[in-house]
């Protein structure tokens, strides 16, 4: 189920009727370096975005950033649900009239587009999809999102950013900035890697259109009984490109001559080159010459086959979810060292069959389904074609320990505080497999019986029965609230009263936050009579303690914790904000 959490931009989860009690530094360290959207893939996708909004019409605009979990949900229900909440359950206005709420505008009205060319497209492509990231500049907010639509499902986290190098983002796999650039432009380390990538897209291409034309002159020569000669004299006339050149220099000379690369994208180049390849294969040795090399196949005679059979599950049942099987010569058939590309199909209701497989050996393999895993098997073209039964060889057991309250998964990689432990224990007691965090998943025998056994520091620990391999239902744990308590029992405490500035009335509700690192906060509230109380702190060092509270100036200082004392005390007077 979808979860939506609003944040100011310090991290703390924002409510209409108070603090919600959490905090994502997460989220402080993304308003600090400018980020409009983050999303980070996964299991569940989910959705960080910036936004301003006001309580009431003649209200101050707040900036927020509200953080959207979902299994399979789009940025246009994110939005969805962030006006119901915002406009519709809290009665704020949501203000989109700043530069800095492009992103949120171009989202909310579905307007996007492509930026850079496909060749830039694909080079970024690549980037992402190899993991060594890129950082890239384009015209606005609707480019940017419509490169991070494009891509998406390339890269495990993207964002759109003013400050796209910064260090917030540096594990992020695309970052997009809004920086008025032309086309597609690389920024920083992705500039240096650009021409590279480029360089090794054009010779991929050119490597398939050689493939191609290789193809093509068996084709000929097989089918159409074409001699060298005739395919060398017919070529020379479709392609003048590759005509023998009048006056010296070759098509190789005539392609990289200053001015005349200039009429060619990438693909052309690739193609031409290609031709020109077999071509000159032809010139040099004839169709038949080739053959024996080994460059190009002779006629053949090799009688094609069928390859057929069911996927079953651990029940002898045919699965009923389509899954992936793919066939991969082990060898070429007509035993040079590069095999031809694998073939794949979709089994459905368990069946599959690929059609005119050519003699050989070759390996059947089964992609995983959320329950089964599969062996590989070896299959023999002509030989055990037909009628192949492939059963799993391990159960998969997965699925989330959650904190019971608030359904978020037990894990520091998001929002939690606390990693959960996981154990898969068998029959026998012995525990077989083991994770930690929010998620698991382990791979396991189809005998036996297993058992789920979770904890975590400051939760009461649970157990279930695997009663089905799959997704099992969320393990919840209930909060004991003992870290917290430990923590008071071994800190020292900052005691102290908050006051009006102006006329020294008490403060009551006025929050106090003794900031002791990077996302670890002691907070404690003023009382009817203005006086506070933090325990829980640890002591030795100076922190700094902000205090705030609603029509009041936020106010600062550093507090020394040092020395033996148990108790600290320090006064705070708020100055009343100007209406």
């Amino acid at each position: 189920m979808p979860s939506l959490r609003v944040y100011d931009t310090k991290g703390n989860e924002h409510s209409p009727t108070g603090g919600g009690g959490r905090s994502n530094e997460r989220v402080k360290d993304l308003f600090y370096d400018g980020v409009r959207l983050a999303i980070e893939a996964g299991r569940e996708r989910k959705f960080t975005m910036f936004f301003r909004a006001r309580e009431t019409r003649n209200a101050r605009t707040e900036q927020f950033y509200a953080v959207y979990t979902t299994r399979d949900g789009s940025m246009r229900e994110f939005i969805d649900a962030l006006r119901d909440r915002i406009e519709t359950e809290w009665g704020y206005t949501i203000d989109d009239s700043a530069d800095d709420m492009s992103v949120f505008r171009a989202i909310d009205a579905g307007n996007t587009s492509l930026p850079g060319s496909g060749q830039d497209r694909a080079i970024l492509e690549e980037l992402v999809g190899s993991r060594r990231g890129g950082t890239v500049g384009v015209r606005d907010a609707e480019s940017a999102l419509g490169l991070v639509n494009e891509l998406m499902g390339t890269y495990d986290r993207a964002a759109v950013a003013d400050s796209p190098e910064s260090n917030a983002l540096s594990d992020f796999d695309l970052v997009v900035a809004p920086n008025g650039s032309s086309g597609i432009a690389p920024i920083g380390d992705t500039e240096g890697q650009w021409e590279s990538t480029k360089e090794s897209i054009r010779s991929r291409l050119i490597d398939e259109e050689i493939a191609s034309i290789n193809e093509s002159v068996q084709t000929l020569s097989r089918e159409h009984g074409l001699s060298s000669s005739e395919i060398r004299r017919r070529v020379g006339q479709r392609v003048p490109a590759l005509s023998a050149p009048s006056s010296g220099g070759s098509t190789t000379d005539r392609l990289s001559t200053s001015g005349s690369s200039s009429r060619f994208d990438m693909a052309e180049i690739g193609k031409y080159v290609a031709i020109a390849a077999v071509v000159l294969l032809v010139l040099i040795g004839g169709f038949v010459g080739a053959s024996e090399l080994g460059y190009i196949g002779g006629g053949g005679g090799d009688v094609a086959a069928t390859v057929n059979g069911t996927v079953y599950g651990a029940d002898d049942e045919p699965l009923t979810t389509a899954t992936d099987v793919t066939l991969e010569p082990t060898a070429a058939s007509t035993g040079n060292e590069t095999a031809p590309e694998p073939e794949t199909v979709t089994a459905e209701n368990g069946e599959f069959a690929f059609q005119n497989v050519s003699a050989g050996n070759y390996t059947l393999s089964v992609a995983s389904t959320e329950r089964f895993a599969y062996d590989n098997e070896s299959v023999e073209v002509p030989g055990n074609t037909t009628e192949l039964e492939v059963s799993p060889a391990d159960g998969i057991v997965s699925g989330q320990v959650v904190d019971a309250e608030t359904g978020d998964p037990l894990s520091t990689d998001g929002d939690g505080e606390v990693d959960a432990s996981i154990e898969l224990v068998d029959g026998a007691g012995e525990t077989v497999a083991s994770a930690t965090g929010g998620s698991y998943e382990f791979t396991v025998g189809l005998d036996g019986s297993y058992t789920l056994r979770a904890s975590a520091d400051g939760y009461e620990s649970a157990e279930r029965s695997v009663g089905s391999f799959g997704e099992q239902e969320s393990i919840e744990l209930e909060s004991t609230g003992g870290t917290q308590e430990e923590a008071e029992s071994t800190g020292v405490t900052l005691q102290g009263e908050v006051t009006n500035a102006t006329n020294g009335n008490a403060i009551e509700g006025a929050t106090v936050d003794v900031v002791v690192g990077l996302g670890e906060v002691y907070e404690g509230t003023s009382e009817l009579t203005g006086d506070y109380e933090v325990t829980g702190i640890p002591p030795g060092d100076t922190y700094r303690v902000e205090v705030s509270a609603d029509g009041y100036e936020e106010a600062s200082r550093q507090v020394d914790f040092s020395g033996e004392n148990q108790v600290f005390k320090s006064d705070f007077e708020l100055e009343p904000t100007q209406s």
